[in-house]
């Protein structure tokens, strides 16, 4: 799903979740009923289709992608710390040799990343006793090799057929119509013409019918993964959440946090070379912040 997708997904569960408290002044309007059983069939079936859209078309993709971006962030970060020490002991070698921008690492090709960050890596571990003024620490380079190795180990499963990808993807596009247009010709007029003698129920539907901009929503999941045998956090894991694609990568201690703009119970997947394919449920509560704690088997 797209940022507009998983917002509007947001306000149908709401929407659901708001009919169901006010189930018995719904069966008073048969033809609200009605229209109510259809979308909530139509929801329904988007909810079954969207875990496996998510895997085929943003898991692994999504995941490598992720771990770039996360990899040239944390390089920079180190990087700005050797040139601002290079400037102060005027020495243009090490300048010309760790100075790099965010538009420079995108212009590398996958394989290339890597050896660049190692670089870096290598040349702040060298001047680490010296760098104490420049707020370069041990953790934040135990960080970067992290997500240097996670980025080079990283093997995303088989994807399937790219037609196969746009068909799933037109599916939900037009179920997402469906549903809108049941709410807009159907429930949002008849939900108008009973609003005199329900006010309140007018109210709570109208609120529930509007689409907040998933980036605004503050409902999120932290949380960290831990090795089963050892109890030790796990770093470069890939957290997926199965309806919307949307994922983050523990840190160097395993832990992680992820903004869904959806209440209600979910399911995490977590994936990482070397263990098992495991899933974790979470419930999520609107505008919190939400704990769970995952662990991972070793794989046989």
């Amino acid at each position: 799903m797209n940022n507009r997708q998983i917002a509007k997904y947001g306000m149908f569960h709401l929407v659901l979740t708001f009919c169901k408290r006010n189930i018995d002044i719904i069966k008073k309007l048969p033809a609200f009923g009605y229209a109510y059983n259809t979308f909530e069939a139509i929801v329904n079936t988007i909810d079954a289709a969207a875990p496996a859209a998510a895997r085929k078309t943003t898991g692994p993709a999504a995941a490598k992608k992720q771990l770039r971006k996360n990899l040239q962030a944390k390089a920079l970060s180190i990087s700005s710390r050797l040139f601002a020490y290079a400037a102060d002991k005027d020495d243009p070698a090490l300048k010309e040799k760790i100075s790099y921008t965010n538009r420079d690492l995108n212009r590398l090709q996958g394989e290339e990343l890597a050896p660049v960050c190692k670089v870096i890596l290598e040349t702040a571990t060298e001047l680490l006793p010296e760098m104490a003024d420049y707020n370069l620490t041990q953790a934040r380079l135990d960080e970067l090799n992290v997500l240097i190795q996670s980025y080079v180990t990283f093997i995303p499963v088989p994807q399937l057929e790219a037609n196969d990808i746009r068909a799933t993807a037109r599916r939900i596009r037009l179920l997402f119509e469906e549903a809108e247009k049941v709410l807009e010709e159907k429930m949002d007029n008849l939900a108008y013409s009973i609003r005199d003698n329900e006010p309140d129920f007018y109210a709570g539907y109208t609120d529930s019918r509007k689409v907040t901009d998933a980036a605004t929503r503050h409902t999120k999941v932290s949380g960290t993964v831990s090795e089963k045998s050892t109890g030790r956090g796990i770093a470069g894991v890939l957290v997926l959440h199965e309806v919307t694609g949307l994922t983050a990568v523990t840190n160097a201690i395993g832990e992680f946090q992820l903004a869904i703009p959806l209440a209600g119970d979910h399911t995490l997947l977590l994936q990482k070379t070397g263990y098992e394919l495991t899933t974790a449920p979470v419930t999520l509560k609107r505008g919190q912040n939400s704990q769970v704690e995952c662990l991972l088997d070793i794989a046989a």
